[in-house]
């Protein structure tokens, strides 16, 4: 009996898939993915952004298929919802139907599948803003870093240039003072 029932799911489930096929509304919201995934393939051929621009829009993009694969999904779940809907009054008029359930089974199985798709597009999509974030402090720090030993580096140059400039004051109020002293001595 149970085994009927699954193979009654399996059914279900590739007529569904069959309707995808012909249903134009699935066919325009995968072809909108296909455009989205080409989209994320060239961007990282493209030189004119930068690596963490590729990240951003590597993230918009894949949360963009996420959003399509989440709409073609509720979409295909409809239309098993109303396929079934109208199996189960055929089968009404007709006397009943003994398989109760299995089209439920069916609905059950496709939306749990697109709760772990969900969940595992929020993870990857988590773990990339944190890789993003790790890099972008990293390189902050780096700038941070550069920064320091350049303006150390200019204090210590701004030091050297002042002991010397201060030296060269000496010296020559030295010798004023060694001139001033020998006049002096002369005139005495």
């Amino acid at each position: 009996m149970e085994i009927n029932s699954i193979n009654d799911v399996n059914t279900q489930m590739r007529q569904v898939g069959m309707n995808q096929t012909t249903d134009s509304y699935s066919r325009n919201i995968q072809n909108q993915i296909a455009n989205v995934q080409k989209q994320l393939q060239e961007l990282s051929s493209n030189k004119d952004i930068t690596q963490e621009e590729k990240m951003t829009k590597r993230q918009e993009l894949q949360q963009q298929i996420s959003d399509w694969n989440i709409q073609l999904r509720q979409h295909q779940t409809e239309q098993c919802r109303e396929k079934q809907q109208k199996q189960s009054s055929f089968d009404h008029m007709i006397g009943g139907n003994q398989k109760t359930g299995t089209a439920d089974t069916g609905v059950i199985i496709s939306l749990s599948t697109t709760k772990e798709q969900i969940t595992g597009m929020k993870k990857i999509r988590t773990d990339l803003q944190e890789k993003i974030n790790n890099i972008t402090q990293s390189i902050r720090d780096k700038v941070k870093e550069t920064q320091d030993t350049i303006s150390d580096y200019q204090k210590t140059k701004q030091d050297k240039t002042d002991k010397t400039l201060d030296k060269k004051k000496d010296e020559k109020k030295n010798e004023t003072n060694v001139v001033s002293k020998g006049e002096s001595s002369r005139e005495l």
